[in-house]
């Protein structure tokens, strides 16, 4: 497919220069205009993750990336529809950060909770769009509380099976990763299967000390029960320069993955999700994304475009 559209290299290198926080090793405020508010009605605002929200980062499987991660999906037979895997797909959502401020009817900002083990907190102040970007910033702030940003579509848009994708950049910064990922359904439900509930990591970039990336599944909650499988793509550093496409194609049979229209891993070993789910694209700190490194921040994750697609009847 052909992304909505792209950064020559000096408009770019301008871009970097010319905006606070990404791209420049200082920390100036980064203006935020947001049109809506931090929770859906129906979730009340909290200071801790809740338990179906509070992921662990686990790794079972690791692989070396394909040989070729550079094809494009099949071409559209028309503006509004996609082929894949022999499945064709029409236009369900789509976003390419137009203006300068987040659309609030097709995203709300995460809630400002506390995240992982290091401490780290979801912001307000760290998401912004720029010329055509979402821009999620991850920080040191000056109570010396590391901090990120965070969107989804929860409230605006859910969607069982389909194909799900974005155009993204990827801070190179360890200690802290972006991530493309779903929730559906009760993930926190406990019974033995991803039927029910689960989440969905289409793409974290938690591997890039490794210059890697990672596709997961997550059930069974985030207490004892948690269960996961997933695929760590460990020797792929040419995904940390420039942008590339990451997708879901989540059928009745399985979860397929695809870089830059490439198929990676698929899966149905948990049993294959019923349930509708929200789109979401967050930064966050972790220990297991390797050592903060204070110097190297405050740096973002970029992202171009998201779309979403339903099979075609």
């Amino acid at each position: 497919m052909k992304p909505i559209h792209s950064l020559t290299a000096m408009a770019l290198a301008v871009l970097l220069l010319s905006l606070p926080g990404c791209g420049q090793k200082q920390t100036p405020d980064v203006p935020v205009s947001q049109t809506e508010t931090n929770a859906a009605p129906d979730e009340p605002a909290e200071t801790t993750a809740p338990a179906d929200e509070e992921r662990t980062g686990s790794s079972e499987v690791e692989t070396e990336a394909p040989a070729d991660v550079t094809a494009e999906e099949d071409p559209p037979e028309e503006d509004n529809l996609l082929t894949v895997g022999g499945i064709t797909y029409r236009l369900t959502f789509e976003d390419g950060f137009d203006g300068d401020s987040l659309d609030g009817t097709k995203w709300s900002l995460c809630p400002e909770w506390n995240r992982q083990d290091v401490g780290g907190a979801w912001r307000d102040s760290e998401t912004s769009v720029h010329d055509g970007e979402l821009w999620l910033r991850a920080r040191i702030d000056d109570n010396g509380t590391p901090v990120s940003g965070a969107v989804r579509t929860l409230g605006h848009f859910e969607q069982a099976y389909g194909y799900f994708e974005a155009r993204i950049l990827w801070p190179s910064t360890t200690g802290f990763w972006g991530a493309f990922w779903m929730m559906c359904g009760d993930v926190g439900k406990e019974d033995g299967s991803a039927v029910s509930g689960a989440e969905i990591d289409i793409i974290e970039s938690g591997e890039c000390a490794r210059g890697g990336v990672n596709h997961a599944i997550h059930w069974d909650g985030y207490g004892s029960a948690h269960k996961s499988v997933s695929k760590i793509l460990s020797r792929v550093p040419e995904l940390y320069e420039g942008w590339h496409t990451y997708a879901l194609q989540w059928t009745k049979d399985a979860y397929v993955f695809y870089i830059d229209g490439e198929e990676t891993w698929r899966t149905s070993e948990p049993g294959i999700c019923e349930k509708p789910g929200y789109m979401k694209l967050t930064t966050e700190f972790g220990s297991w994304a390797a050592p903060i490194v204070p110097e190297e921040l405050p740096d973002c994750c970029r992202v171009d475009w998201v779309r979403a697609w339903e099979e075609a009847e």
